[in-house]
């Protein structure tokens, strides 16, 4: 009599409300970029060839996965589709896309006015409105409130990214087992490294880097970029306001001295066009400097920060803030139908950090990639 498919023991694995060994992970592929909903790609298997899609989809799904210190890390989201493909070994193959509660966010849209609030508490009103909880408030900087906000014909993942962008403010999700949390952070001292993982050995040879979780194929641009953001506005209330405002960041090369100009910066206080001023130039110098590697690290996760150590270039080993991560893996099919064994050690894992930034040179890690807002205010 031949044994049950199992997961038990593999390294990677993965949690569904189907039950236990319902599905048996094969390939895992992650992706996860600062202010941006990241997203999971599971191939699995499964000895039911008829499993219902609808108990699936919109279902909550974790994947856990070994560290070499013993512990687990968690990816956690919630399955947007499920796909069924070709049998292969005897089994039905299966695909899930998993992605955060913020993505689904996205199939929402409304018209609504918030007045006299503050961008932090519109995000927080709306996203518990809507049902979702797991939200953790990092913030430092004080915000005023605006005296109406506008949500016009924008999806729930629009609005918010909108919003967040414009005040400054970064996010990015913590996992935990059963559950994902979205944090809201405006400074880079909100930023920490994953427990037990604050420094990260370099090696140059693929060699060296198996023997221990290490960063490798390691790289480092510096980019030229405007040295000051101003922009100014009108208030019919106030013709002669002055409400110019400019937020510089001077840099050591030669071509910093350039500044960026809007109009209208849609603001009707100084003091609020200044907090916009700087949330932008702080989010054109994000990609002032740049780091790309490769790793063994199972830690490395966007939002968190780490310390390189013993790479032959000493400026180069000191503290790195991750904004984009990925990583795959590839367990053997054949050791997934088969009772699993006790394993004897933790394989390497490659993570791929595409862009990583030095946290002090900069106040806000907020690139913006969202569009102004679809409905310009009165004139």
């Amino acid at each position: 009599m031949s044994a049950e498919p199992t997961q038990k023991n593999r390294s990677i694995s993965i949690k569904t409300p189907l039950g236990d060994d319902k599905l048996l992970l094969t390939r895992f592929e992650y992706s996860d970029e600062l202010n941006m909903p990241f997203r999971m790609d599971a191939d699995v298997i499964s000895t039911d060839p008829a499993i219902a899609f609808d108990q699936i989809i919109g279902q909550p799904v974790t994947i856990s996965m070994n560290l070499a210190s013993g512990t687990k890390r968690f990816f956690h989201g919630i399955v947007l589709s499920f796909e069924q493909k070709d049998r292969t070994v005897g089994a039905a193959v299966y695909r899930l896309q998993i992605v955060p509660w913020l993505r689904h966010f996205g199939n929402s849209s409304d018209c609504q006015i918030f007045q006299n609030e503050n961008i932090p508490d519109i995000v927080s009103k709306v996203l518990k409105n809507a049902g979702f909880s797991d939200l953790e408030l990092q913030l430092t900087d004080t915000y005023p409130p605006l005296e109406y906000c506008v949500q016009y014909r924008e999806s729930g993942l629009s609005f918010v990214n909108r919003l967040l962008a414009k005040a400054g403010i970064a996010y990015y999700f913590r996992h935990e087992e059963g559950r994902h949390v979205m944090v809201l952070t405006d400074s880079v001292k909100s930023h920490s490294s994953y427990p037990g993982y604050d420094v990260v050995p370099y090696r140059e040879s693929e060699s060296a880097a198996t023997l221990v979780e290490t960063i490798r194929d390691w790289s480092w641009s510096m980019n030229a970029k405007t040295g000051a953001y101003a922009q100014t506005d009108f208030d019919f209330k106030r013709p002669k306001a002055d409400l110019l405002v400019k937020a510089p960041l001077s840099r050591s090369h030669s071509m910093a001295d350039f500044e960026r100009f809007d109009y209208p910066g849609e603001y009707d206080e100084s003091g609020l066009g200044e907090a916009y001023a700087k949330a932008r130039i702080n989010e054109i110098h994000t990609g002032h400097e740049i780091a790309r590697a490769t790793s063994t690290c199972r830690a490395l996760a966007t939002g968190c920060t780490f310390k390189l150590q013993d790479h032959p270039r000493a400026d180069q080993n000191r503290e790195y803030l991750l904004t984009t991560v990925s990583c795959v893996s590839m367990p053997a099919v054949s050791r997934l139908v088969t009772p699993a064994s006790k394993p004897k050690g933790t394989r390497p894992l490659p993570v791929a950090f595409q862009r990583c930034q030095r946290p002090s040179n900069i106040a806000r890690p907020v690139p913006r990639r969202n569009p102004l807002s679809p409905v310009r205010r009165p004139r």
